[in-house]
């Protein structure tokens, strides 16, 4: 299960918010905000799940820092194609999420 934190993205300091499904009208499971640095996750989703949509996520903000004009489609292709690979690899490669505080010291 991911837990709320930050994840770094070209330098710029991103961070992860849970929501609840019930708070919602939509079946949205995730959202992202470049200009804000957030990233939102349903909390509500199964681990495996969590993650694969907190990399679609961020690769619409790698996208956004890099000037990319791609649509949902191009993302999520290629997302879940890096997730799979990640997913299979015999060496397990584990989305480092650091916390608010790691953060700062890294500063």
């Amino acid at each position: 299960m991911i837990n709320s934190g930050v994840v770094p993205v070209f330098g710029t300091i991103v961070r992860i918010h849970f929501f609840d499904s019930a708070s919602r009208d939509d079946t949205a499971m995730g959202r992202s905000d470049s200009k804000l640095g957030i990233i939102h996750l349903n909390r509500d989703m199964p681990a495996d799940l969590q993650e694969a949509v907190l990399l679609h996520e961020i690769g619409h903000v790698v996208a956004d820092a890099l000037g990319m004009k791609w649509g949902e489609a191009d993302n999520a292709a290629l997302m879940t194609g890096i997730y799979a690979v990640l997913s299979d690899s015999e060496r397990t490669i584990k989305m480092t999420v650091i916390t608010p505080e790691m953060a700062e010291r890294m500063r």
